[in-house]
């Protein structure tokens, strides 16, 4: 169970931190 929540908490704090970086990416396609 703790590693569970553990491994969720990482992959959800992985996603904040790749998000904002692909969004910023696309834009910069776009220009």
């Amino acid at each position: 169970m703790l590693m569970e929540l553990f491994s969720l908490v990482l992959i959800i704090g992985a996603l904040a931190v790749v998000l904002p970086m692909a969004v910023r990416v696309f834009r910069d396609k776009d220009r």
